[in-house]
Protein backbone atom coordinates (compact mmCIF):
# COMPACT_ATOMS: atom_id res chain seq x y z
CA UNK A 1 0.00 0.00 0.00
CA UNK A 2 1.61 3.26 -0.72
CA UNK A 3 0.58 6.78 0.80
CA UNK A 4 2.31 10.04 2.19
CA UNK A 5 3.38 9.89 5.12
CA UNK A 6 4.35 13.41 7.41
CA UNK A 7 7.88 13.16 7.96
CA UNK A 8 7.57 13.51 11.53
CA UNK A 9 6.19 9.93 11.81
CA UNK A 10 9.43 8.44 10.21
CA UNK A 11 11.76 6.75 12.05
CA UNK A 12 15.56 5.91 11.09
CA UNK A 13 16.47 1.79 10.80
CA UNK A 14 17.13 0.22 13.51
CA UNK A 15 20.30 -1.33 11.65
CA UNK A 16 21.97 1.30 9.16
CA UNK A 17 23.71 -0.79 6.97
CA UNK A 18 25.84 2.70 5.65
CA UNK A 19 28.51 3.35 8.85
CA UNK A 20 28.73 6.73 6.31
CA UNK A 21 25.89 9.02 4.56
CA UNK A 22 27.75 10.33 2.02
CA UNK A 23 26.24 14.11 2.27
CA UNK A 24 27.28 15.41 -1.03
CA UNK A 25 25.52 12.34 -2.75
CA UNK A 26 22.24 13.26 -0.26
CA UNK A 27 22.28 16.77 -1.25
CA UNK A 28 22.85 15.93 -5.01
CA UNK A 29 19.67 13.53 -4.61
CA UNK A 30 17.55 16.27 -2.75
CA UNK A 31 18.55 18.74 -6.17
CA UNK A 32 17.26 15.66 -8.09
CA UNK A 33 13.82 15.30 -6.18
CA UNK A 34 13.28 19.23 -6.44
CA UNK A 35 13.46 19.38 -9.61
CA UNK A 36 11.85 15.60 -10.61
CA UNK A 37 9.75 15.02 -7.57
CA UNK A 38 10.06 11.80 -5.69
CA UNK A 39 10.17 8.76 -8.19
CA UNK A 40 10.27 6.27 -6.08
CA UNK A 41 8.60 5.56 -2.55
CA UNK A 42 10.76 4.75 -0.20
CA UNK A 43 10.03 1.81 2.05
CA UNK A 44 8.30 2.05 5.42
CA UNK A 45 6.93 -0.53 8.13
CA UNK A 46 4.34 0.50 10.77
CA UNK A 47 5.62 -0.27 14.53
CA UNK A 48 3.36 1.64 16.60
CA UNK A 49 2.37 4.99 16.01
CA UNK A 50 5.38 5.42 13.41
CA UNK A 51 6.81 3.85 10.27
CA UNK A 52 10.40 2.57 10.32
CA UNK A 53 12.41 3.03 7.52
CA UNK A 54 13.41 -0.19 5.50
CA UNK A 55 14.13 1.08 2.20
CA UNK A 56 14.91 4.07 1.21
CA UNK A 57 16.96 5.89 4.13
CA UNK A 58 19.05 8.46 1.73
CA UNK A 59 15.85 9.75 0.31
CA UNK A 60 14.15 10.00 3.37
CA UNK A 61 17.31 12.44 4.09
CA UNK A 62 17.17 14.30 1.09
CA UNK A 63 13.29 14.93 1.45
CA UNK A 64 14.13 16.03 5.49
CA UNK A 65 16.96 18.14 4.21
CA UNK A 66 14.13 20.03 1.33
CA UNK A 67 11.75 20.11 4.60
CA UNK A 68 9.18 18.49 3.12
CA UNK A 69 6.12 17.91 5.54
CA UNK A 70 5.44 14.89 3.79
CA UNK A 71 7.43 11.72 1.85
CA UNK A 72 5.12 8.97 -0.28
CA UNK A 73 6.11 5.65 1.18
CA UNK A 74 5.29 1.89 0.34
CA UNK A 75 4.02 0.56 3.94
CA UNK A 76 4.57 -3.19 4.54
CA UNK A 77 3.87 -5.60 7.49
CA UNK A 78 7.22 -7.18 8.05
CA UNK A 79 8.44 -9.06 10.46
CA UNK A 80 12.09 -8.47 12.20
CA UNK A 81 13.82 -10.81 10.30
CA UNK A 82 12.45 -10.14 7.00
CA UNK A 83 13.12 -6.60 7.95
CA UNK A 84 16.66 -6.74 8.03
CA UNK A 85 17.19 -9.44 5.31
CA UNK A 86 15.13 -7.20 3.20
CA UNK A 87 17.38 -3.70 4.02
CA UNK A 88 20.97 -5.87 3.61
CA UNK A 89 20.00 -7.21 0.54
CA UNK A 90 18.57 -3.99 -0.54
CA UNK A 91 21.97 -2.40 0.06
CA UNK A 92 24.24 -5.15 0.19
CA UNK A 93 25.49 -5.11 -3.44
CA UNK A 94 25.88 -1.27 -4.10
CA UNK A 95 28.88 -0.04 -5.44
CA UNK A 96 29.29 2.46 -2.46
CA UNK A 97 29.30 -0.34 0.18
CA UNK A 98 32.69 -1.10 1.88
CA UNK A 99 34.33 -4.26 3.04
CA UNK A 100 33.59 -2.17 6.99
CA UNK A 101 30.13 -1.61 5.96
CA UNK A 102 29.72 -5.26 5.32
CA UNK A 103 31.53 -6.26 8.30
CA UNK A 104 29.51 -4.06 10.23
CA UNK A 105 26.05 -5.95 8.76
CA UNK A 106 27.63 -9.05 9.80
CA UNK A 107 28.69 -8.47 13.12
CA UNK A 108 25.24 -6.74 13.68
CA UNK A 109 24.08 -10.08 12.84
CA UNK A 110 26.02 -12.45 14.82
CA UNK A 111 26.67 -10.08 17.83
CA UNK A 112 23.46 -8.50 18.20
CA UNK A 113 20.80 -11.12 16.81
CA UNK A 114 22.77 -13.84 17.45
CA UNK A 115 22.47 -15.46 14.33
CA UNK A 116 25.17 -18.23 13.73
CA UNK A 117 28.23 -17.83 10.90
CA UNK A 118 26.21 -21.04 9.12
CA UNK A 119 22.56 -19.40 9.38
CA UNK A 120 24.68 -15.90 7.87
CA UNK A 121 26.15 -17.27 4.87
CA UNK A 122 22.57 -19.19 3.97
CA UNK A 123 20.47 -15.86 4.56
CA UNK A 124 23.05 -13.55 2.67
CA UNK A 125 23.81 -16.12 -0.19
CA UNK A 126 27.62 -15.88 0.51
CA UNK A 127 30.41 -18.09 1.24
CA UNK A 128 31.35 -19.06 4.56
CA UNK A 129 34.88 -17.54 3.96
CA UNK A 130 33.66 -14.06 3.13
CA UNK A 131 31.55 -14.17 6.39
CA UNK A 132 34.80 -15.34 8.86
CA UNK A 133 36.34 -12.44 6.50
CA UNK A 134 33.80 -9.90 7.33
CA UNK A 135 34.23 -10.87 11.25
CA UNK A 136 37.50 -10.45 11.18
CA UNK A 137 37.56 -7.16 9.38
CA UNK A 138 34.77 -5.71 12.20
CA UNK A 139 37.82 -6.73 14.68
CA UNK A 140 40.70 -5.09 12.88
CA UNK A 141 42.42 -1.46 14.25
CA UNK A 142 40.70 1.66 12.90
CA UNK A 143 44.24 2.12 11.16
CA UNK A 144 43.30 -0.87 8.82
CA UNK A 145 39.63 -0.16 8.82
CA UNK A 146 40.34 3.42 7.55
CA UNK A 147 42.75 1.76 4.84
CA UNK A 148 40.06 -0.53 3.65
CA UNK A 149 36.73 2.48 3.59
CA UNK A 150 39.34 4.56 1.20
CA UNK A 151 40.44 1.05 -0.88
CA UNK A 152 43.75 1.87 -0.14
CA UNK A 153 44.08 -2.06 0.44
CA UNK A 154 42.43 -4.82 -0.66
CA UNK A 155 40.63 -6.93 2.04
CA UNK A 156 43.55 -9.81 1.20
CA UNK A 157 45.94 -7.28 1.98
CA UNK A 158 44.26 -6.23 5.27
CA UNK A 159 44.13 -9.60 6.38
CA UNK A 160 47.77 -10.72 6.03
CA UNK A 161 49.21 -6.82 7.84
CA UNK A 162 46.97 -7.92 11.01
CA UNK A 163 48.80 -10.71 11.35
CA UNK A 164 51.55 -8.91 12.69
CA UNK A 165 50.93 -8.56 16.25
CA UNK A 166 52.58 -5.46 16.99
CA UNK A 167 50.53 -2.00 16.34
CA UNK A 168 53.85 -0.18 15.17
CA UNK A 169 55.05 -3.40 12.74
CA UNK A 170 51.35 -3.00 11.70
CA UNK A 171 51.86 0.23 11.01
CA UNK A 172 54.85 0.04 8.80
CA UNK A 173 53.51 -2.69 6.84
CA UNK A 174 50.63 -0.92 6.02
CA UNK A 175 52.70 2.37 4.57
CA UNK A 176 54.40 0.46 2.92
CA UNK A 177 51.71 -1.79 1.34
CA UNK A 178 49.87 1.87 0.37
CA UNK A 179 53.01 3.52 -0.44
CA UNK A 180 54.29 0.91 -2.68
CA UNK A 181 51.36 -1.35 -3.28
CA UNK A 182 51.67 -5.10 -2.31
CA UNK A 183 50.06 -8.49 -2.97
CA UNK A 184 48.88 -10.39 0.25
CA UNK A 185 51.62 -12.97 -1.22
CA UNK A 186 53.67 -10.14 -0.51
CA UNK A 187 52.89 -8.98 2.59
CA UNK A 188 52.46 -12.56 4.15
CA UNK A 189 56.38 -12.76 3.07
CA UNK A 190 57.06 -9.58 5.20
CA UNK A 191 55.75 -11.01 8.37
CA UNK A 192 57.57 -14.08 7.94
CA UNK A 193 60.95 -12.80 7.75
CA UNK A 194 59.27 -10.37 10.64
CA UNK A 195 59.22 -13.28 12.87
CA UNK A 196 62.05 -15.52 11.62
CA UNK A 197 64.26 -12.26 11.94
CA UNK A 198 65.82 -12.52 8.80
CA UNK A 199 68.54 -10.04 7.73
CA UNK A 200 69.17 -11.35 4.52
CA UNK A 201 68.55 -9.86 1.50
CA UNK A 202 66.17 -11.59 -0.98
CA UNK A 203 66.86 -12.16 -4.61
CA UNK A 204 63.36 -11.95 -5.63
CA UNK A 205 62.14 -10.22 -8.21
CA UNK A 206 59.44 -7.69 -6.99
CA UNK A 207 55.73 -9.47 -7.89
CA UNK A 208 53.49 -8.67 -10.24
CA UNK A 209 50.72 -6.35 -7.89
CA UNK A 210 47.00 -6.53 -8.43
CA UNK A 211 45.00 -4.21 -6.56
CA UNK A 212 41.57 -3.66 -6.16
CA UNK A 213 39.88 -2.22 -9.19
CA UNK A 214 43.22 -1.22 -10.21
CA UNK A 215 45.13 -2.07 -13.59
CA UNK A 216 48.50 -5.12 -13.26
CA UNK A 217 50.94 -3.29 -12.19
CA UNK A 218 54.56 -3.92 -11.30
CA UNK A 219 56.00 -2.17 -8.21
CA UNK A 220 60.08 -1.96 -8.66
CA UNK A 221 61.28 -0.18 -5.60
CA UNK A 222 60.68 0.67 -1.97
CA UNK A 223 63.22 2.72 0.43
CA UNK A 224 64.88 1.09 3.11
CA UNK A 225 62.96 2.60 6.46
CA UNK A 226 66.79 2.71 8.27
CA UNK A 227 69.39 3.82 5.67
CA UNK A 228 66.73 5.52 3.07
CA UNK A 229 68.76 3.06 0.08
CA UNK A 230 65.89 1.90 -2.64
CA UNK A 231 65.78 -1.39 -3.76
CA UNK A 232 63.58 -3.91 -5.87
CA UNK A 233 60.31 -4.48 -3.23
CA UNK A 234 61.16 -8.08 -3.27
CA UNK A 235 64.23 -7.33 -1.24
CA UNK A 236 62.22 -6.01 1.48
CA UNK A 237 62.70 -7.59 4.58
CA UNK A 238 61.31 -6.97 8.23
CA UNK A 239 63.28 -7.13 11.62
CA UNK A 240 62.33 -7.50 15.50
CA UNK A 241 63.46 -4.06 16.93
CA UNK A 242 62.61 -3.27 20.48
CA UNK A 243 61.41 0.44 20.87
CA UNK A 244 64.65 2.44 21.41
CA UNK A 245 65.36 0.99 17.78
CA UNK A 246 62.57 1.42 16.23
CA UNK A 247 62.38 5.43 17.52
CA UNK A 248 65.84 5.76 16.06
CA UNK A 249 64.30 4.85 12.85
CA UNK A 250 61.77 7.36 13.41
CA UNK A 251 64.04 10.26 13.87
CA UNK A 252 66.46 9.04 10.95
CA UNK A 253 63.47 9.31 8.63
CA UNK A 254 63.09 12.64 9.97
CA UNK A 255 66.81 13.89 9.55
CA UNK A 256 65.87 12.55 5.53
CA UNK A 257 62.87 14.96 5.71
CA UNK A 258 60.69 12.38 5.38
CA UNK A 259 57.52 11.83 6.94
CA UNK A 260 56.89 9.82 10.06
CA UNK A 261 55.77 6.43 9.75
CA UNK A 262 51.64 7.29 11.03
Amino acid sequence: MEKEIMMSKIVPPVLDVRERQDIDKITELAQSIKERGQIQSIVVRPIGDEFEIIVGNRRYLACKQLGREKIRCSVKKLSDEDTILMRVHENLYREDMTPVDEANIVAYLHYELKWDLAAIQSKLSKTRAWVETRIDIFHMPSILKDALREKQIPVAVANQIIKADEHEKQKYFLEMAINHGATARQVMQWIIDFKNESFAAGNTPPPEVVLAGSHPQTITEVECGICGHRMHAGQAIAMNTCHTCWTEIYQQKKARNQPPIQ
